[in-house]
């Protein structure tokens, strides 16, 4: 509800209806001193407008720290995955809460957003942590509108640095012939020669079960992705995009590897007894569980050492297949279905590094065909 009255001294008083906060409490408002009906008029179409001529609200005095906790435990958990939901915990405790604390999130401007930006940046912290900062700050403000919370988003109009693209630097065709042989005695040998292979996450690597092996047909079907949290442990899920779920042609020299494998697998069960676990995976740790991805990264680490090749992480593998099939000239469509990207744009982003000299091979080799047939 809404008015416009004239009081003595000629003075004009608007009085108009707020909510207050996320109880939803409807409290009357007025504001007076206008000289003029027009003016009190304008004054009181600019607040309307402004909730869809519905009803004003009054922005919201709630602590930063109470209300970003709120927003947390009850909208974001809800909308993202466990291991997302665990990564930004640690940034809303270790920056966001000690630094906006107790600050009204009505009082919080895009200068204050800035300044926070840059301390950050000061401070040694990455661009795209800083970046992954505003993110959750403007997800978080963004809510606060929709809840009636705040007039408008103030990270809108605040600017977060834009990081650096990372350059994908993964092994060439020699370095991954090095680290093959290098590690041909190692427990991982079979994993890191389907990591190669295949392109496939360290997740769906360790979530792999033999049904999903299909050696009459020479393919490997992924479904599934192996994560962990330390609320939750190890678990597995669905992956996020349909083109995640898919199944891919392997080669006859893999097939082989992996039937090698799983005579040794059977081998070391029938030696363990009834101490192993059957759970069917491919690659389970010793008993037969599921292999924690972190142990996974530290053998792989140590096992680069043992090899005496360049250091690269263990999703730089997926990034050398992905070249590797590049460079030999296979179409970007293909290596996309492969990786289990959503759109052909994301694979060719990633890898636009490697078209130029794609581009020269095409060249060259459309001259060579061109000089053979007409010389």
């Amino acid at each position: 509800m809404a008015s416009i009255k004239k009081k003595r001294k000629k003075n004009w008083v608007v009085r108009y209806d707020i909510i207050e906060g996320k109880s939803g409490k409807r409290v009357q408002k007025q504001k007076s001193g206008f000289q003029s009906k027009e003016e009190a008029e304008f004054f009181l179409a600019d607040l309307l407008m402004k909730k869809d001529k519905k009803e004003v609200v009054e922005p919201s005095k709630e602590p930063f720290s109470t209300y970003i906790n709120w927003w947390f435990n009850n909208v974001y958990k809800l909308e993202v995955e466990g291991t997302t939901a665990e990564n930004q915990k640690y940034m809303l405790t270790k920056h966001l809460v000690p630094y906006f604390d107790r600050i009204p999130i009505c009082k919080i401007t895009p200068s204050d957003l800035n300044v926070f930006y840059a301390t950050k940046l000061e401070e040694g912290k990455s661009k795209k942590t800083v970046k992954d900062l505003h993110h959750i700050l403007s997800k978080a403000f963004s809510n606060a509108v929709e809840q009636g919370l705040l007039i408008e988003n103030p990270a809108i109009k605040a600017t977060a640095p834009k990081p650096h693209t990372k350059a994908v630097d993964p092994w060439r065709y020699e370095e991954v012939v090095e680290f093959i042989l290098g590690t041909r005695n190692v427990e991982n040998y079979s994993l890191y020669v389907t990591a190669v292979n295949t392109g496939m996450r360290r997740g769906e690597i360790l979530a792999l079960r033999w049904n999903d092996v299909d050696f009459d047909k020479r393919t490997l079907s992924i479904s599934r992705n192996l994560a962990f949290t330390k609320s939750k442990g190890l678990f597995v899920k669905v992956p996020k995009t349909k083109a995640s779920m898919r199944t891919i042609d392997v080669s006859d020299s893999l097939l082989e590897e992996l039937l090698l494998h799983k005579e040794r697998q059977g081998k070391w069960k029938k030696s363990l007894g009834s101490a192993y676990q059957e759970n069917n995976l491919v690659f389970p740790n010793m008993y037969g569980n599921f292999k924690d991805p972190r142990n996974l990264l530290r053998e792989f680490y140590l096992d680069q050492k043992f090899a005496q090749v360049r250091m690269i992480t263990f999703h730089d593998l997926r990034h050398t297949h992905a070249t590797l099939l590049l460079i030999n000239g296979e179409n970007p469509k293909l290596v996309q279905q492969r990786l289990g990207h959503e759109d052909v744009e994301i694979t060719l982003r990633i890898y636009s590094h490697i078209l130029p000299s794609m581009q020269r091979d095409a060249v060259n080799k459309l001259e060579q065909e061109l000089n053979n047939r007409f010389h």
